[in-house]
């Protein structure tokens, strides 16, 4: 969770608050190639690194939801820092050592051709293709098995515990959804002339990738809304505490 949310954090910056100030001058790329390439890396190496992340939490929520499976020690005590330091390589490694993409003022989006003139096969990045066939499979498989353990045990198992699987197999969903429909859109791109419609529905598809996730940990997740709560509104929230254990605690008296 922690990897994903620094590589979502600095997508943000590019494929928002970036994309933002560029389109809304009209920068492009012969006026700053050097800046827009860099960003252009930054937000590759962002993107591949929040993949591999998110195909990652989804082994580990099957792992959560299916006692069979008994790869979650793989994750266990230190080894976790094996995980963390190949998605730190995997990440800077396409940012820096693969074709960055490049923004386009005339689309409000980013391209791996930047459109000066030349062959647009020569900008084509082969590693981003394989990365995003992978993630779009990948997720297809491994949220398809989710929904069939979470439907499988669900007529088993309690109320309580129904309930709290749906909440983890609705989290990772979303969680990953969005970067499967991104990871097709733009593998897509890459080869054939999308419309301009389309092009949309990808950064759109790109930009909740990394925004979505703040607002389904506060919306499904029951803890973290708890613990935002009290950061944000300390007083009133030990207040609340005080007052609901009083008022059932008077209820129990009676």
């Amino acid at each position: 969770m922690l990897v994903l949310a620094v590589y979502d954090i600095s997508s943000i910056f590019i494929h928002s608050i970036s994309t933002g100030i560029l389109g809304y001058f009209g920068v492009p790329f012969c006026d700053y190639p050097r800046l827009i390439a860099c960003l252009g890396g930054v937000a590759l190496g962002s993107w591949m690194g929040c993949c591999i992340a998110s195909m990652t939490l989804a082994v580990i929520r099957i792992c959560d939801l299916s006692m069979q499976v008994n790869i979650k020690k793989c994750f266990d005590g230190n080894k976790i820092y094996l995980f963390l330091f190949a998605f730190f390589v995997y990440g800077v490694g396409a940012g820096m050592l693969t074709k960055p993409v490049i923004f386009t003022p005339t689309y409000m989006s980013w391209f791996f051709d930047p459109m000066v003139g030349k062959n647009p096969e020569f900008y084509v990045n082969l590693p981003h293709t394989y990365n995003n066939i992978l993630m779009a499979f990948c997720t297809m498989a491994f949220y398809g098995f989710l929904s069939y353990l979470g439907f499988k045990s669900s007529e088993q198992a309690s109320s309580n515990s129904s309930t709290r699987k749906v909440v983890i197999l609705l989290q990772s969903f979303f969680f990953c959804i969005f970067h499967t429909i991104a990871s097709v859109l733009y593998a897509y791109m890459q080869f054939i002339a999308a419309p301009p419609y389309l092009i949309l529905v990808s950064q759109i598809a790109w930009q909740t990738s990394s925004g979505s996730v703040c607002i389904v940990y506060l919306t499904l997740n029951k803890t973290i809304r708890k613990s935002v709560m009290k950061m944000v509104c300390t007083k009133s929230y030990l207040y609340g505490r005080r007052v609901s254990i009083m008022l059932s605690m008077n209820s129990n008296s009676t």
